[in-house]
């Protein structure tokens, strides 16, 4: 019996740590998708989006772990033998009522999983060509802001810049 209590309640630990799971991965979504909107429009909010998607991360990471750890602890109650904790594996050893809601807040898990990791890598790219374009004025403006000192002989035209071997620079 008491064996019994156990397997239900990490049964029912599992199902409140995927929606939990599921809730964080919402917020991640979320705030990807304002982080985004900051990097398109510029905005000043990008620093805390940033440091907020580090918070929701280590939750996530978090959460994560003590799934994991529920997982295994219900495949050894179940005696279920596998190299890999899954939740995939507990699904035909549990009731099917409680095995239906658990397989689609995983598959609801995977997709919010996937369309984090989009707007991840879309975020990114936007960041890489903000980053390249700093870059390009950066250096176009230290490139007018230095003088070329080129050596002619005074009161002459200088040479035109093609001509090979006519001039000296001197950068400063």
């Amino acid at each position: 019996m008491e064996e019994q209590n156990r397997l239900s309640k990490n049964v029912q630990d599992l199902e409140l740590l995927l929606v939990k799971e599921f809730r964080l991965l919402q917020d991640l979504v979320e705030t990807s998708r304002k982080e985004q909107q900051a990097l398109l429009k510029n905005s000043d909010t990008i620093m805390s989006l940033v440091e907020d998607k580090e918070v929701q991360l280590d939750e996530l990471g978090m959460v994560e772990n003590t799934r994991r750890q529920v997982v295994q602890s219900l495949m050894v109650d179940l005696g279920i033998r596998s190299e890999t904790s899954s939740v995939e594996e507990l699904l035909p050893h549990l009731d099917p009522a409680t095995a239906g809601r658990i397989k689609r807040l995983f598959e609801g898990l995977n997709t919010l999983v996937l369309e984090a990791r989009e707007l991840n890598h879309n975020n990114q790219a936007v960041a890489a060509i903000k980053l390249d374009w700093v870059k390009a004025v950066q250096h176009l403006l230290i490139g007018l802001s230095q003088a070329e000192n080129v050596y002619h002989v005074p009161n002459g035209a200088p040479p035109p810049r093609d001509a090979p071997g006519q001039t000296l620079n001197f950068r400063v």
